[in-house]
């Protein structure tokens, strides 16, 4: 598909840009309307403010029950520590992204709740996220991490090789063996129960 950059320069954005040649022929029509829109407030029932709002960050695309989750498990540690401390006192990115890595552990080891919290350990993995974050922002992170291996390329490389291998038992005939049902409750099902649970007696 041929490209050119363009300049534009709108109430919006300015700066150039590479588009296809078919998007380029509606740069007139289209940077019209949007003068027009915003100069006259309305038009044809569509609101500016859409414009100004597909600007910003689309939050919508978070699922909420994040927020919800990770609001009790912050509560915990607003509850043990201080609230919002790694913005006043730096903080050490390894401990977070290890406190993460042991949550993912024993979620991928069988157990769904965190005995401290009572919460999927997903929570407390995203609540880890969290802080990291908000300490990068704030810039309190300090980076203790080890000097960057070759990590990703020995991932890719082990990857091909457990290909090779399935790929050889398959050949041989040799099917790949299920692991045993172990009779345990699913996540998903125990954590809707628990909803439905609530509203009853709130009913």
């Amino acid at each position: 598909m041929r490209t050119r950059v363009v300049k534009l320069k709108t109430r919006m954005f300015s700066g150039r840009v590479p588009i296809t040649r078919e998007a380029a022929k509606l740069i007139p029509a289209t940077s019209k309307f949007l003068s027009q829109t915003l100069s006259s407030g309305r038009r044809d029932g569509f609101n500016p403010k859409t414009l100004v709002g597909a600007k910003k960050c689309p939050l919508r695309l978070v699922p909420p029950v994040l927020d919800a989750e990770v609001s009790v498990v912050m509560t915990v540690g607003d509850c043990k520590y201080t609230r919002y401390n790694w913005r006043t006192a730096q903080l050490s990115r390894v401990t977070y992204l290890e406190a993460a890595r042991r949550h993912i552990d024993l979620a991928l080891d069988g157990e769904d709740l965190d005995e401290e919290t009572g919460r999927p350990h997903e929570a407390s993995v995203a609540a880890c996220m969290a802080i990291a974050l908000d300490a990068l922002m704030c810039g309190n992170m300090v980076d203790d991490r080890d000097k960057t291996g070759k990590l990703k390329a020995h991932h890719k490389l082990m990857a091909a090789r457990a290909g090779e291998i399935r790929m050889g038992f398959l050949m041989r005939g040799v099917k790949p063996a299920t692991p045993p049902k172990q009779g345990r409750r699913r996540t998903g099902k125990a954590l809707a129960r628990e909803v439905k649970n609530f509203l009853r007696r709130k009913s």
